[in-house]
C-alpha cells in the first residue's frame, strides 16, 4: 500500500509548517506509522514535533504531536 508521511513543526499559533514529505510503500498503516516515528526523531533537530500519514486517496490515517 502507498502512504504519504508528512513531518511538521506545530506552533502555538497558525498552521503547522511542513518540514518533510516522504512516500512510503508499506504492508499496512502500522508499518507506515513506525517509519513516521523514525522520521520524526530524525527531524527533531529541525524542530519537528508532529507527523501526519495519509493514504493514496488523501484520507488522513494518523495525525499526532510529540512534545
Amino acid at each position: 500500500m502507498k502512504f504519504t508521511i508528512e513531518i511538521v513543526r506545530c506552533g502555538d499559533i497558525g498552521a503547522p509548517r511542513l518540514l518533510h514529505r516522504a512516500p512510503s510503500h508499506s504492508l499496512g498503516p502500522k508499518w507506515a506509522k513506525a517509519k513516521a516515528e523514525r522520521l520524526l526523531e530524525a527531524y527533531r533537530a529541525h524542530g519537528a514535533n508532529g507527523a501526519r500519514i495519509t493514504n493514496r486517496r488523501g484520507e488522513e490515517l494518523y495525525n499526532w504531536r510529540k512534545y
